[in-house]
């Protein structure tokens, strides 16, 4: 979606940070970063990546526009993406998170999907990271093996524009498991945050229901909850207290119910988690944000009660889960008539103050020249 007509390319212009951005690759892409007998996998084997579930929508979840007329994928040219993203919509700075590849859900053959993973990093670094100043990246990792996921880490993390670890929002256990606990190191180490995506994996507590009209619009909330009270209970947060934890494309309208439940159950049972020394709601507030994306069709009014439900608006981060259907673009990702102060942290200076890596930009891109119109 490009700036609306009656709002002016002025009115809009401020720092954004686009959390949410995917951009196309497949795993022939990968091609030249595997070694000839992991090539043979895809080559000869037919491996085409991480399998759909049975209710994953049955036609493209893109919008039209976003395919280049050379035929690639949705996303996949950088020209394009440059051009819809970075000049028309102006945003600043966007965060590149590749769900279609989520090597770490694999539930077999961990050694060709590590292999799969450092491919997938030396591509994006050398096609899209490296062509263009304003995108950042994410590592992807296997977290079946924390260790040599923690490697992966310390081998990819060190490049400048690389912000985040990515990791699948669902995998063969939850992430407050101390078996993880190389991955957050290592992210802390290399001053990143780490990165919950839903992805095709990603699965109600009933598993994978009859229709992609319900796995849409229950599964993401339901396992990103699931997550954070792991992260929680089991002193992750507590542990590493510097930990930022980034929640994508699950929406936010679910926290505040999260926070109260937590915070009633930590009240009534404590004695079994004495690991966790601060209310379950001060541990998401400060270490845990939130992407906007997909947002229910709140008033401005709505929005700041949830705002005020949750207790601070630091916690929110804009993201346009660009290419899909359902994106969200500059202009129009956020009610209108929200308080300035509130817009412009959410739009870009939380993510500035959550990612480590992104701090200098404070003070290389422009202050906001005016206020949106509400």
């Amino acid at each position: 979606m490009t700036v609306s007509q009656d709002r002016s390319v002025d009115e809009i212009s401020e720092l954004v940070v686009d959390v949410d951005v995917h951009e196309g690759a497949t795993v022939r892409d990968l091609l030249p970063y595997l070694s000839p007998h992991w090539q043979r996998y895809i080559t000869e084997y037919n491996f085409v990546g991480p399998p759909n579930p049975k209710p994953y929508r049955p036609a493209t979840p893109m919008r039209q526009d976003r395919f280049p007329s050379d035929g690639g994928g949705a996303g996949s040219d950088l020209g394009l993406l440059r051009q819809q993203l970075l000049e028309d919509q102006g945003t600043s700075i966007a965060i590149l998170n590749s769900t279609d590849l989520q090597f770490s859900t694999m539930e077999s053959r961990y050694e060709f999907a590590i292999e799969l993973a450092a491919a997938y990093n030396d591509y994006q670094v050398e096609h899209w990271l490296e062509r263009e100043p304003r995108l950042r990246g994410s590592v992807q990792v296997i977290a079946h093996d924390p260790i040599a996921a923690a490697r992966e880490i310390d081998r990819i993390g060190p490049h400048p524009q690389i912000v985040q670890v990515l990791l699948p929002a669902i995998n063969e256990r939850q992430y407050g498991d101390p078996m993880y606990r190389p991955i957050f190191e290592a992210a802390l180490r290399n001053q990143l945050v780490i990165a919950l995506h839903h992805g095709n994996a990603t699965r109600t507590v009933f598993g994978y229901p009859r229709y992609y009209i319900e796995w849409h619009s229950i599964a993401q909330p339901h396992c990103m909850m699931a997550q954070l009270v792991s992260l929680v209970f089991n002193g992750t947060f507590d542990k590493y207290p510097d930990l930022k934890v980034v929640c994508l494309e699950t929406g936010f309208s679910w926290l505040p119910h999260l926070m109260w439940r937590l915070d009633r159950q930590y009240l009534q049972h404590r004695e079994e988690v004495p690991w966790v020394l601060r209310k379950p709601s001060e541990h998401l507030r400060d270490n845990v944000l939130v992407g906007t994306q997909p947002m229910e069709g709140f008033s401005a009014h709505r929005f700041m009660q949830l705002v005020d439900m949750i207790g601070t608006d630091a916690t929110l981060l804009f993201g346009s889960d660009y290419p899909h259907y359902d994106e969200d673009a500059t202009d129009d990702g956020l009610p209108h008539g929200l308080p300035a102060d509130t817009r412009r942290r959410v739009m870009g200076d939380n993510a500035i103050n959550a990612f480590p890596k992104l701090a200098s930009l404070r003070h290389e891109i422009p202050e906001p020249k005016g206020t949106p119109a509400a």
